[in-house]
């Protein structure tokens, strides 16, 4: 599986930080910087924990549109199976690459994943909330799974 959510801080203030994300499919690979605060990022943990715990849909955005500094990001449940294969929805605007362009390109495709993956993912996410530069998270980080021998979630 290739597909991945991979979110790197990379500057930080007082009370807001810069991130840069990449998500990835085998078809699509998008790169975007935005500004983000410890409560975006708590609510995305919160709400993936409670949509792998209680199978509850879940919806995460921020951004706004048409904006250069903090660009529309959106991330969203979608279909989840009775083996753990999770499909979620990412969605987020990039700006074009032409040099003094003012259009910006919507992008809306499906990020592959599993229910240990993404829980692993979810309880990583507040460490992006610690004052360093240069924490990352992965959506695919196999190497740190927390799951029990008895196959069940923490």
């Amino acid at each position: 599986m290739n597909d991945n959510i991979l979110i790197e801080k990379i500057w930080y203030d007082t009370d807001f930080y810069e991130v840069q994300i990449i998500m990835n499919t085998e078809q699509i690979r998008c790169k975007i910087n935005t500004y983000i605060i410890d409560e975006e990022v708590n609510a995305l943990s919160q709400k993936i924990l409670d949509y792998v715990k209680n199978d509850i849909g879940f919806y995460w955005e921020i951004g706004e549109e048409d904006s250069d500094s903090c660009p529309k990001i959106i991330i969203e449940s979608f279909i989840k199976d009775i083996s753990g294969h999770i499909v979620l929805n990412a969605s987020c605007q990039l700006q074009s690459i032409e040099e003094n362009a003012k259009c910006n390109y919507n992008c809306k495709f499906p990020i592959k994943t599993e229910v240990g993956l993404l829980y692993n993912f979810a309880k990583q996410l507040p460490k992006l909330n610690q004052q360093e530069v240069g924490i990352c998270v992965h959506l695919s980080d196999y190497k740190n799974i927390n799951i029990r021998p008895d196959n069940q979630l923490p």
